[in-house]
């Protein structure tokens, strides 16, 4: 077969099995794309196998068997992976059916009820102890404890809590909430039943209630079936999508043993309580959809909580018609403010709150959010009536330091933050690691300065919103479209070219014979079928990672049946073949396998990283920087993302917006 007609074959057999894995009639199923690569692989072999069977001198008998034998063995493996496909599709059917109809095993249900309750557990404690500052303690009551075997500390209680108002949405009516009534007992009061929206401004605690709650419904879960779980409302990108099936998503891409059967029973048994936040994080346009979308899932019966902006809701019109109650987070009171600094043994803060033309102008006045170019940021409360700058300030306050605008409490909490006579410090009170790895550079002079920290967070800043992107970062989420000018994207095509070159002309090397015209039914296959599908997402770089190591495996696994996928028709056809030319040429072809399974992305987000890092926008390890700004109290890590602990820090880092 000439060798023009081998690289058509490759084509359309990559084309081929690309289209009978995007069919949409065609469920998907474990092992969908593997079936489906091999269905088209062996098409391919046996109508290779019988046109050389054919053109077999009748009079060479042991050679004629030979290849209506390995014709034969063609087809029923053929016929084997058309029955897999088969038996796939109609299990994937039933298993929708038994999701619909909530006939999950309970054992397994369960089973998985506990490790997602876990994980839970995990993230709210972790999120409640990294929302303020290291030198702050949140407002907790509770007495040390576990939740599903994770040990929390009790927390003396320093952070004044804000008032609190009961409001019913469907006729304003509202009650004042006394101090005494906890979150769950307003959450399970009978106006509320389960239905509640959280309202509040920038920093008044809107996502540390929800968190508190979670932790609360997370307690009581041990004597009940629900699973309540924080959803992040800035990942609903399809205006199309009910909020049911984005959920179901969502489990399944955050912790992927969670099958859409299992979530669509949750769901029809009222077991997955879901906690959505960061409605505001949403355009305008999209906001009014997902609200839609929201009222559709709450008149179903089911329970959720919502938290928005006050000012967002009420500027856009919203209606959250599906739920009963909105609980309205009050502006700090001046006793409870001089009674927090003295709390904190601060009277000096409280005293230079007096100046009116100093740090008493974010006490006195209304903040417009100074520094901000958007409008639509603006609050009417002054700044230092909200818990979370009243934390900053208490963090970022020193007697030489100019503060009267939000723009320069901002800064003075990062100045604070990085400065090394800071971290130097908190490392010699052994304060407690951002997690159990310990920090995240060795020693305080390896960790980055107050400049080079500001220039790689600005510059993230800068793409989150250039890009529209929430606040909420995955370091796989970085894209060719984010490098700045026509001749950095150039670069990266030239660099991603020539390694790919070299790399494909390697395998061309190594590769000899008639195997050419069958390799693209298995990496057809390959290509859909072993993208990275890994369990709970709870480091940096977990996807790279994963398609590094599928490409390591794919490579191994595929490398033995490679080396016998060329020796075996050579040897049939009568061709003259050795072990080691096969052993050579396999190696070209488990490397294309490899490369199909995960390599390729590889490459391409290693390419993108080097060109970043070489323009001083991101250090060589980025997971481990921004593991240092979460230590810094500058981000949060949820799970494998990371956040900035405000919108507003996130805004303050880029100026321009």
């Amino acid at each position: 077969m000439p060798l023009s007609l081998k690289f058509v074959a490759i084509v359309l057999a990559i084309l081929g099995a690309y289209a009978l894995n995007h069919l949409p009639v065609i469920p998907n199923f474990p092992g969908k794309g593997w079936v489906l690569g091999r269905i088209v692989f062996w098409t391919g072999v046996g109508i290779l196998l019988v046109e050389e069977a054919l053109g077999t001198d009748a009079s060479n008998t042991v050679r004629l068997v030979v290849m209506w034998c390995l014709v034969a063995a063609a087809a029923m493996a053929l016929l084997y992976d058309l029955a897999q496909l088969v038996v796939g599709w109609r299990r994937a059917v039933a298993q929708g059916s038994a999701g619909a109809e909530g006939t999950v095993p309970t054992d397994v249900a369960e089973r998985l009820r506990q490790e997602l309750l876990k994980a839970m557990a995990r993230q709210v404690r972790k999120r409640l102890s990294d929302a303020v500052p290291a030198s702050m303690n949140l407002d907790m009551q509770f007495e040390p404890d576990e939740v599903d075997g994770i040990r929390r500390e009790g927390i003396v209680s320093l952070i004044p809590q804000p008032g609190k108002r009961l409001e019913k949405l469907t006729d304003g009516k509202y009650r004042v909430i006394s101090r005494e009534e906890s979150l769950l007992d307003t959450f399970e009061d009978n106006d509320v039943a389960g239905k509640l929206l959280i309202l509040g401004e920038p920093g008044a605690g809107k996502t540390t209630t929800l968190l508190k709650l979670a932790e609360a419904l997370l307690l009581r879960a041990k004597g009940n079936n629900q699973v309540p779980y924080i959803f992040e409302l800035s990942t609903w990108q399809d205006d199309q999508q009910d909020i049911a099936h984005w959920i179901m998503a969502q489990l399944k891409f955050e912790h992927s043993p969670i099958d859409f059967s299992v979530s669509r029973q949750w769901l029809a048994n009222g077991q997955l309580l879901p906690l959505l936040d960061g409605l505001d994080e949403l355009s305008p346009a999209r906001q009014r959809k997902c609200v839609e979308k929201i009222n559709e899932f709450a008149t179903l019966g089911q329970q959720v909580v919502v938290c928005c902006r006050s000012k967002v809701y009420a500027e856009g019109q919203l209606k959250l018609n599906g739920l009963n109650c909105a609980l309205c987070i009050q502006p700090l009171e001046l006793p409870q403010i001089r009674q927090y600094f003295t709390d904190l043994n601060r009277p000096d803060i409280f005293q230079a709150l007096q100046d009116p033309k100093g740090l008493g102008a974010l006490l006195n006045q209304p903040s417009s959010n100074a520094g901000a170019a958007h409008a639509e940021t603006e609050v009417d409360t002054p700044l230092l009536k909200r818990p979370l700058f009243l934390q900053i300030l208490a963090d970022a306050y020193r007697p030489d330091t100019k503060i009267s605008t939000q723009a320069e409490l901002l800064q003075a909490y990062v100045n604070q933050r990085l400065a090394l006579s800071v971290r130097e410090r908190e490392r010699r009170r052994g304060r407690k690691k951002v997690d159990d790895t310990g920090w995240a550079y060795k020693q305080a002079k390896n960790e980055p300065d107050l400049e080079t920290t500001t220039r790689y967070l600005s510059w993230l800043a800068r793409q989150l919103n250039a890009k529209d992107i929430p606040n909420n970062f995955l370091i796989e989420q970085m894209q060719p479209t984010w490098l700045k000018s026509t001749k950095q994207k150039l670069l990266y095509r030239l660099i991603f070219g020539l390694i790919f070159g070299l790399i494909f002309g390697l395998i061309v090397g190594l590769i000899v014979g008639l195997i050419f015209g069958l390799i693209g039914g298995l990496i057809g296959g390959l290509i859909v079928g072993l993208s990275a599908d890994f369990q709970t997402r709870e480091t940096p770089n977990q996807g790279i990672i994963a398609s590094a190591k599928n490409f390591v495996v794919v490579t191994l696994l595929s490398y033995p049946a490679s080396v016998l996928l060329f020796f075996l028709p050579s040897y049939a056809a009568g061709q003259a073949v050795t072990w080691q030319a096969s052993l050579i040429a396999g190696v070209g072809m488990a490397l294309v396998f490899g490369f199909s399974g995960g390599g390729l992305a590889v490459i391409q987000h290693s390419t993108l990283r080097f060109l970043l890092y070489w323009q001083q926008h991101i250090p060589w390890d980025y997971a481990r920087f921004l593991k240092y700004t979460t230590e810094r109290r500058l981000t949060q890590q949820i799970g494998g993302r990371f956040r900035f602990i405000h919108r507003e820090l996130l805004d303050h880092f880029d100026p321009e917006r």
